[in-house]
């Protein structure tokens, strides 16, 4: 089967399977538990903003390690500081120190992670088969999104914070072992990343960071209030969603193989745009707000397929994948902290959600932009 003859990438996607459930388990849950300590909705987009933007402070530290260890290593040790960084929020009481140190550790763990991940990821796949390895991480990270947060919510509700966290933490260290015999390619100082590969990673990063910050963490936040801050409640409206969104993507992943990539990213991210517009108007009430998770979970694998396909094959070929990724990740800080900035001013003046959700349309609309100029420079005889 082309998702599974890739042995290297294989590695990635089983690591993939922890460090989802980690995050869905754990990490869904940090925005609506920050909320339950006291700490107010403009602070707890303040501490996103705040998070976000230590992560690209922290990031400039990874290219000195990668060269030095290599980029397997650099992944590992970012999955177990996000991993140590599930103990402290464990432990937050209010604005507390404990916050700060989850923020701190936290931050230099995803820094670290993600752009080793997306690197690994378009260093170690296969360019003719990108949307099939693509969507095959986004099945596993919908089959996590049912489970994860059920487990979360449950754990929360019935033995408290530490044993929920820490179990969270436990999968991420777990997910390093299918990496430890994973290529461990060293980025060497040679190495250009071509100028406008940068400006691509740069501009489509932070079109998709405005977005998750502004309406993917707003709308859970609205859902966490919704249901009367219970955190079984929120997990297993979460894992509802969950159960229509597991293996929809995998359709369009043979499709951008096929060679329809320009074709088919439109209309996903396009339907990206529509699961912004509803969960903007879905928070007026429990019902549909929970239908607007569960179209946003259908929706989910099919808007990352078609957008990691693309990126990680620009990536693959832009000259210096892991300087892709470090600048690819700054701009989606960038982008995550100006929208959880403006998320904060907007909640502080009491904006209704509706109108802070829906400004996430100014980066999927940026993003479909960007990704279409991306195909006309490479393939303009297929012009929309």
């Amino acid at each position: 089967m082309s998702y599974f003859s890739n042995r290297a990438i294989n590695r990635v996607y089983i690591h993939t399977a922890f460090q989802s459930f980690a995050e869905y388990s754990g990490g869904l849950f940090a925005s609506a538990y920050l909320l339950k300590q006291g700490i107010s909705v403009p602070v707890v987009f303040l501490a996103v903003a705040g998070f976000v933007l230590l992560r690209l402070v922290f990031r400039q530290s990874l290219m000195p390690f990668a060269r030095a260890f290599g980029l397997r290593n650099a992944l590992i040790a970012g999955s177990v500081l996000v991993g140590l960084g599930y103990v402290p929020l464990a432990l937050v009481q209010g604005l507390s120190m404990m916050l700060w140190l989850h923020l701190i550790i936290g931050a230099f763990g995803e820094s670290w992670y993600w752009s080793s991940f997306h690197a690994m990821s378009a260093t170690l796949g296969d360019k003719e088969r990108r949307g099939t390895q693509t969507s095959a991480v986004q099945m596993i990270y919908a089959l996590n999104f049912i489970a994860g947060p059920l487990l979360g919510g449950l754990l929360l509700t019935l033995f408290g914070p530490l044993a929920a966290f820490s179990v969270s933490g436990l999968a991420m260290l777990i997910s390093v072992i299918p990496l430890l015999h994973a290529p461990n390619s060293r980025p060497v100082a040679t190495q250009t990343l071509r100028p406008e590969a940068k400006r691509f990673a740069r501009r489509i990063y932070m079109a998709d960071g405005f977005t998750s910050a502004i309406t993917m963490i707003a709308s859970r936040l609205a859902l966490f209030l919704i249901l009367g801050e219970s955190f079984q409640s929120f997990g297993s409206a979460l894992a509802f969603a969950g159960l229509f969104g597991a293996v929809l993507g995998l359709g369009l992943g043979k499709l951008i193989d096929r060679g329809h990539g320009q074709r088919s990213m439109p209309f996903a991210i396009g339907l990206g745009g529509f699961d912004v517009l509803f969960r903007s108007f879905g928070v007026t009430n429990a019902v549909f707000a929970v239908a607007a998770q569960a179209f946003g979970a259908v929706i989910g694998p099919i808007y990352s397929s078609a957008y990691n396909a693309r990126v990680y094959n620009i990536s693959k070929t832009s000259g210096d994948p892991l300087q892709f990724q470090i600048i690819g990740e700054g701009g989606w800080d960038t982008g995550a902290a100006a929208g959880a900035l403006v998320a904060a001013f907007l909640t502080w003046q009491q904006v209704a959600w509706p109108w802070i959700i829906c400004l996430g349309l100014v980066g999927t609309g940026s993003a479909l932009l960007i990704l279409n100029r991306s195909y006309h420079i490479s393939e303009p005889s297929l012009r929309l």
